[in-house]
């Protein structure tokens, strides 16, 4: 059930949701994200890039700090909290 308020929330379906709070990119979260499904992944797996830095708007060390400092749930946590914010926009 709560995975349907925030998925409504985010704009993502409800699957993408789940597969994100899983630790898996998706299409549909990455094209939300207007980036590539690998750049996601890979964020979530530890590593940022130009393109999750351009997602949040700051530099690739920042971002890289930031993935570091986050571990891996608190990065899938600011990547719903972005997707959250783009969907009520």
């Amino acid at each position: 059930m709560i995975f349907n308020s925030l998925a409504s929330k985010s704009s993502l379906s409800t699957k993408g949701l789940e597969n994100l709070i899983c630790g898996k990119a998706s299409n549909e979260v990455a094209s939300h994200l207007n980036t590539a499904t690998s750049v996601v992944q890979e964020f979530i797996d530890g590593k940022a890039n130009s393109g999750i830095a351009n997602v949040f708007g700051i530099t690739v060390d920042a971002a890289q700090e930031l993935r570091t400092r986050l571990k891996k749930d608190g990065a899938i946590g600011v990547l719903i909290g972005i997707c959250i914010g783009r969907g009520s926009s």
